[in-house]
Formats: structure tokens, sequence, C-alpha cells
């Protein structure tokens, strides 16, 4: 669903040129396990949000020669992640909800659809009629067919009484690098987290570049944890900040969030310069 918003003037071609600066820019960082995502906001916004128990989605309109301010169909919540301990300072807000990693991505994970199992991944009982046919011996053994196909009833029983509670299958949510932008010597980067059933998964292929969650070196998800080469105290910091698409719902998270309070610091006042330094 693309709306009706007009086309990014930050094309595809210029986003794999982008990208492909930013992989140079990784290249003498060292990995970092993440532990926490947080957003922060006003009081007032806090009140909001634990009335409500979520955090809104809202359209993102700046830069505006971005992708994401060509469409106004997509809202989300940004969220910032910290390899270390959390900063001290925000230019968005003194309160700030800190999330679990495990969490949110257990939330954005789309679990797998049972009624059809693949075929290599089937727990085999045999019917009541190739049952009696092997009694008899007059059975004659179907041949199985390598497309995905629907379980017989009495196969899909057996199929989830014998499998494993913590095997059952996730689908990971899409990871799409969708901006660079840079105030003075800080580098930024943009990246998009929507989960794999979300309608918007169309407009982000056409129009971002698709980011392997697995390996990357900015939010790159692996045995169910996340790690990013971005580190501080650099030349020039690189900062990711990610949008996750949709609304987040806290009071379904496996593990409650955390409110603490941060200062404040001055934000800049001028739209920030598109690309990488």
């Amino acid at each position: 669903m693309a709306g009706n918003w007009g086309k990014s003037i930050t094309d595809q071609n210029t986003l794999e040129l982008w990208w492909d600066r930013l992989m140079e820019k990784c290249d003498h960082l060292e990995e970092e396990e993440v532990k926490y995502f947080y957003h922060c906001t006003t009081l007032k916004g806090m009140d909001s949000i634990q009335k409500e128990e979520k955090l809104n989605g809202g359209y993102t309109g700046l830069p505006a020669r971005a992708p994401l301010a060509s469409n106004g169909d997509v809202k989300g919540v940004w969220v910032a992640m910290s390899p270390k301990e959390l900063p001290s300072r925000s230019p968005y807000g003194t309160q700030r909800v800190v999330i679990k990693v495990r969490s949110l991505m257990a939330q954005l994970s789309t679990p797998r659809h049972i009624d059809e199992v693949e075929s290599d991944d089937r727990y085999d009982a045999p019917s009541d009629d190739e049952d009696n046919g092997k009694k008899k011996g007059k059975g004659k053994k179907k041949d199985k067919k390598k497309t995905r196909k629907l379980v017989k009833k009495n196969q899909k029983d057996c199929y989830l009484q014998h499998r494993q509670p913590e095997k059952q299958k996730f689908e990971t949510p899409f990871l799409f690098f969708e901006c660079a932008h840079f105030y003075g010597s800080t580098q930024y980067v943009r990246l998009i987290l929507i989960r794999q059933d979300e309608e918007l998964v169309d407009w982000c292929r056409e129009t971002l570049k698709e980011i392997n969650i697995r390996d990357n070196p900015f939010l790159g998800f692996k045995w169910g944890r996340i790690f990013t080469y971005t580190v501080s105290n650099r030349k020039h910091d690189v900062i990711v900040e990610t949008l996750v698409v949709g609304n987040i719902h806290l009071d379904s998270m496996t593990e409650p969030p955390n409110w603490d309070t941060v200062g404040t610091v001055s934000r800049a006042g001028f739209d920030p310069r598109l690309g990488v330094l």
C-alpha cells in the first residue's frame, strides 16, 4: 500500500551507493551486543503511553527528500539502541522507556501458520486406510508430494504432539535501509524494522534497500540477540536510528519495559544533510 504521496527523491541506486560507503566505515570497528532499545518522550507523552500501554506510531516528514517523507502511510515508532550503557541525555524528552531487545524482536516476529506443514518437516503418521492396508498386505504406498500440502487432521495432531515448543518457528521481521544523513561530523543511519505480514512490505521493497537482518554491521539479529559495529569515541560517530513500523504494544512484552529519567540536550535546528560523510 503505497498511498498517494509522491515519489521519493532518494532512489534505490542512491541508497546502494550510500550503503557501500557505510560498509567502508565499518571495516575496522568491533562488534558489540545491543541489550536494549529505548524511546524518549515528554512527561505528557509518558502519561499517554502508560495509560494506553503502547507506543503509537507516527508519520516521519523529515528530511524532506528522504523516502519516508514521500509516503505518509508509513507510520512507526523511532527507537534507538546502545551497545554499552544507556546515554544520560536526549533531545527528544526527559522520560525514557527501555525495552529489552528480545522482547521487542519477539513481538515483531510472526509465528508460522501450522495449518500447512512442509513435507520434510512433518511427523508422518499413517492414516487409518494406510494402516489397514499394511495389515492386510494389500495397501499401496502413495507417492509423497514434494510441494507443500495440507496435512490430515490425525497427521497434524501427531505433528504438534511430537514437536517441542522451543522448535516452534517464527518469521523474523524484515530490515530495510531507508536513509543516511549527518549533522556536523556525526553520521546517522536510518533503518526500518517491519513485520513480514505488514501490507507496507511491498512499498519498502520497491523504494528502499532490503538488508539481510542476520548479516549487517548495524542491526544484526543472530541467535536471538542483536549486534552492531557502531562505536562511539571515534573520529566520526555512527548512530543508528530504527523505525519500528506500526505500534509497539508494551502490555504484551515478554518482559515489562522500564522507565527512567534523562537530562536534556539541544537539538540541531536545521535539516540534516543527506548522504554519507
